[in-house]
């Protein structure tokens, strides 16, 4: 009996260098009835729209198929007798319309699984060697596939539906050693489809289908070291093809990508000293560039899961969570919600199973400033944002904070249209006016009120940006001078009910007010502010 057990759990990942966040939501479903896993791969083998799984042990395990039944447990079963099968890849071999699969057991030969649509499978051996690579792939362009087989050479086959009869249509030797890992591709988008291949003694190497079945070959990039499969990636802005390569033996990865002159270069997609068990390929935040997802541990078995993008170079864009001795896995639309979801089998002797990772997609971000709708008050206007400067007095909420401040800055309960100074909460026009103290207390535009002569003159307003008004009630001759506080004279004028500080700093200044006949003076202090 296979014991299932379904953990839920909802995973926050904050993205490099952005604002936005992006989550996972993490299914897993136990399974302790199961050899080591070392080979976990989807396909739609009955034909209803969504991914299976396919899981196999190369160490006497029995090559297992999962029916998807929604995002719940897998429901697989043995497919075949036949033991301890490995580098399997699917294919519509016979070409029936539905996916079979194809597989090696080493000193055995090789075997393929034809599925009768309904997932329910033939074991059949077919005639060719044992190989370290393997692809199906319309190499010839007739719209039939071919089987095309990396050993110490390069061999390629027409494949009879019928008999499954393999025709050898093309041998020949590429570079030294076996051919561990190839992948297709059309390289120059000139719609002929041409190889790639990897050897351990040879660095990547092109096959660039020149003429039909006539390969010229050229080195992508040099280096010595084991590769068990190529994935053709999209990891960089530029045009051209970026490569995942994996070891399976070394348990590590490198990416090979063009730089700006055009040059491919490598990079390791872990450190030195870091195991690296499983690697993935996918475009997980739909920003149509591909991230690569890892599983890594050290000497001391502290395993991590990362999600890394290639931005002049690896970057981690968060630490994921931890999975121990996670083997097999893929990148799949596994909820049907048209954004790219992963998934992988844990080889934890405490917790083993399928685990699913659910990509919630990318909050919606409008105005394209960097905040999703959740954080963001008007995903309208890029302007307005979490991040903004709040802008005073515009009644907009520019910083999308509420106990930012807009209007009444000095929260005395009076707006800036009715207040004569928003800084100062003891101005307002409640507040009771202090005589004499050169302050409109009360916002009414009058400061001060003088008795001069037999006449009540009122000064106002102060402070003051453009004018000073003097109104008199009674009769006066009057001089009007307005001193610095150095004394020097900034305006003097006779009789004169207006006086204009527009052109003069701001500052405190000193009115004087002479009646011309008596003498008699008053002075007044004037605040003017621009």
């Amino acid at each position: 009996m296979i014991n299932k057990i379904l953990f839920t759990s909802i995973l926050f990942i904050c993205l490099f260098n952005s604002i936005l966040a992006q989550s996972f939501q993490t299914e897993y479903f136990r399974f302790d009835d199961f050899s080591f896993i070392d080979e976990m791969r989807h396909a739609d083998f009955n034909g209803d729209g969504l991914p299976d799984f396919l899981i196999g042990a190369s160490n006497f395990g029995i090559l297992q198929v999962g029916i998807n039944t929604g995002i719940s447990a897998p429901d697989f079963s043995e497919i075949t007798s036949t033991t301890s099968i490995q580098k399997t890849v699917v294919a519509d071999i016979d070409g029936d319309g539905d996916l079979d699969i194809v597989g090696l057991r080493q000193f055995s030969g090789v075997f393929a699984f034809i599925n009768d649509g309904n997932a329910v499978f033939q074991t059949l051996s077919l005639d060719v060697g044992e190989y370290g690579s393997l692809a199906f792939a319309d190499v010839t362009g007739d719209g039939s596939l071919e089987m095309v087989v990396g050993t110490y050479g390069l061999e390629i086959y027409q494949i009879d539906p019928i008999s499954l009869e393999l025709t050898e249509i093309y041998s020949g030797d590429f570079g030294s050693g076996e051919i561990g890992a190839l992948a297709t591709l059309d390289f120059r988008n000139d719609g002929t489809l041409d190889l790639v291949i990897k050897t351990e003694s040879d660095g990547l190497t092109l096959l660039e289908q020149t003429a039909p079945l006539t390969f010229e070959s050229s080195i992508i990039l040099d280096g010595a070291y084991d590769t068990d499969r190529i994935t053709i990636a999209n990891l960089t802005d530029d045009d051209m093809h970026d490569f995942v390569l994996y070891s399976n033996d070394d348990n590590r990865g490198k990416v090979i990508v063009s730089d700006p002159s055009g040059e491919y270069i490598e990079e390791s997609v872990t450190m030195d000293g870091v195991t690296n068990s499983l690697t993935l390929v996918g475009d997980l935040n739909e920003d149509d560039k591909e991230e690569i997802i890892t599983f890594e541990y050290t000497a001391s078995y502290d395993p991590t899961m990362y999600i890394k993008e290639y931005v002049n170079g690896l970057m981690n864009l968060d630490v994921i969570n931890d999975h121990f001795g996670s083997f097999g896995g893929g990148v799949v639309d596994l909820d049907n919600d048209g954004d790219e979801d992963f998934y992988f089998f844990q080889n934890d002797f405490v917790s083993p199973g399928v685990v699913f990772y659910l990509n919630e997609g990318m909050p919606i971000d409008l105005d394209g400033d960097g905040y999703s709708a959740e954080v963001d008050c008007d995903d309208n206007n890029a302007a307005i944002n979490p991040g903004a400067t709040e802008e005073v007095y515009n009644g907009i909420d520019d910083d999308c904070d509420p106990t930012t401040l807009d209007d009444d800055l000095d929260q005395d309960g009076f707006v800036q249209a009715d207040d004569c100074d928003d800084t100062n909460p003891n101005v307002n026009p409640d507040a009771v006016e202090i005589p004499d103290n050169g302050i409109d207390d009360d916002c009414n535009g009058i400061t001060s009120i003088h008795d001069l002569v037999n006449t009540t003159i009122s000064i106002s307003p102060n402070p003051t940006s453009d004018v000073i008004n003097i109104d008199i009630d009674g009769q006066l001759s009057f001089k009007v001078n307005l001193y610095d506080l150095d004394g020097k004279l900034m305006r003097s004028c006779d009789n004169m009910s207006l006086i204009s500080v527009t052109n003069i700093p701001s500052g405190i200044y000193l009115l004087e007010i002479q009646d011309l006949n008596s003498t008699q003076k008053i002075v007044e202090r004037i605040v003017v502010g621009k």
